[in-house]
């Protein structure tokens, strides 16, 4: 229950108006104004909150001043409206907070709060955040986190573009990809100097159906860490043990070169079948040679002529078998000298002389 004014009502200042006014006191003892009121200023000094109703409040704490649109009976705030041709927010220290979401044009624009990380919203699914403990920023489209930029560098799960570059700085080398860098590659990584000139580069090449690696500078190629592997992972280049060259055919058939013993190695089923070193070369079960085996200088060797073995030690002097005749041959200066058979026979061309030194 609530009744009239019986006392004045004085206004600080001077050029107020107060139109179609009806002052009374509620139950509680707060003073209520119909109609409008005009003044220079309006100020609160300080009381306590209305107990009940709804509506705009200016309140004072003795500290901060407050704006609220706030519906006392419900406990509810209620939206404000702030409207102007323009609107500025001066604060003359500190910073100007806006606590939950705020949104900029349409509801969809918008900055916010997810946990302590701030969160700058451009539609339902597409935003821009920083996590605050990670250090790092997230751009995400449909949810989903398409490049990230955090101190140790940028990633990104695809990038479409025609070049993307990383320039020399700081006395440092640079990076440049490209897609479309010349006639018969469809993309190209090059490796730039301090200066921005070309160390080298790795791109496909269509037109030669192949990976192709170029360097401007004549320097090598170096592959480290784990095995480089060719066409599937049983073909393979690496160092066994750190320090051995190791060329891999399949599992357990490899060829390996000791550095400390100075030896090369064949391996066939995980067993070693050739090995040559210094003192030559030594294989497990048969060696098969083609058709000319040289040994020691260009006139000591052994071949097939017209499908017959023969061994020649100088030149016009060798020693072959006749398979269809199943004999022997011993020739000397070009000339056969003496043959032996299948029988034992034996033919000389000279004398044979018994009994003496040859």
């Amino acid at each position: 229950m609530s009744q009239r004014l019986s006392t004045s009502v004085t206004f600080q200042s001077l050029n107020a108006r107060v139109e179609a006014i009806e002052s009374r006191f509620d139950s509680a003892g707060n003073a209520k104004f119909g109609g409008y009121l005009d003044a220079a200023y309006v100020r609160s000094t300080g009381a306590s909150a209305p107990s009940g109703g709804a509506g705009v409040e200016l309140q004072w704490d003795g500290v901060t001043g407050y704006l609220l649109s706030f519906d006392r009976s419900a406990g509810a705030f209620k939206p404000v409206v702030v409207a102007g041709s323009s609107i500025s927010l001066s604060p003359q220290s500190g910073v100007v907070a806006m606590g939950g979401t705020t949104t900029f044009g349409d509801v969809n624009f918008s900055t916010s709060f997810t946990g302590p990380d701030p969160l700058l919203t451009f539609d339902n699914t597409d935003y821009l955040g920083f996590n605050r403990s990670a250090n790092a920023y997230a751009f995400n489209i449909g949810n989903s986190a398409k490049l990230t930029i955090q101190s140790s560098g940028i990633i990104a799960p695809s990038v479409t573009s025609d070049t993307f570059s990383s320039p020399p700085s700081g006395g440092a080398g640079g990076l440049h990809l490209s897609r479309a860098f010349s006639a018969g590659y469809t993309g190209i990584i090059e490796f730039l100097k301090s200066d921005g000139t070309r160390n080298g580069y790795v791109g496909f090449n269509a037109d030669a159906g192949s990976m192709q690696y170029g360097s401007d500078t004549g320097a090598g190629h170096t592959f480290s860490g784990g095995p480089a592997m060719f066409g599937d992972a049983n073909l393979s280049l690496s160092l066994n043990g750190g320090s051995q060259p190791l060329l891999t055919f399949d599992s357990g058939d490899f060829y390996l070169y000791d550095r400390t013993a100075n030896q090369h190695k064949m391996v066939i089923g995980s067993a070693t079948k050739v090995v040559v070193d210094t003192n030559g070369l030594s294989a497990t079960g048969s060696v098969a040679a083609g058709s000319y085996v040289q040994i020691g200088d260009v006139n000591f060797f052994a071949q097939i002529v017209s499908g017959n073995p023969q061994v020649t030690f100088d030149s016009g002097d060798k020693l072959f078998y006749d398979r269809t005749a199943n004999k022997y041959y011993f020739v000397i200066g070009g000339v056969n000298v003496a043959s032996i058979d299948a029988s034992g026979n034996m033919r000389i061309k000279g004398a044979l002389t018994q009994g003496v030194t040859p």
